[in-house]
């Protein structure tokens, strides 16, 4: 828990997407399979009310997309330096 999160007595738990950070490698990468990644880490934190969420870069568009699909557990949204572009079709912008 940081610093911060102690002096506002709110528990943070820090989540890296697939094949970035401590997480696993896989071939497969979209917002679909990260917006489900997120959501099984909320389950496994047991999250019974409705939580802030901070998304940067391609985790600000899986934390959007996370609050579009299940606006019932997200209570604010922070989005910090985000991609415009889509992991898939780097072509494309999206958002």
């Amino acid at each position: 828990m940081s610093r911060r999160s102690r002096t506002l007595s709110t528990k943070s738990s820090p989540l890296d997407l697939r094949n970035h950070g401590r997480s696993p490698h896989s071939d497969i990468l979209d917002y679909d399979v990260m917006v489900a990644d997120v959501r099984e880490f909320m389950e496994q934190q047991a999250r019974c009310v409705a939580s802030m969420l901070l998304g940067h870069s391609l985790g600000g568009k899986a934390v959007m997309q996370f609050a579009i699909d299940y606006s019932e557990q997200v209570d604010r949204l922070v989005i910090v330096d985000y991609t415009r572009r889509s992991p898939t079709n780097p072509l494309s912008a999206i958002y």
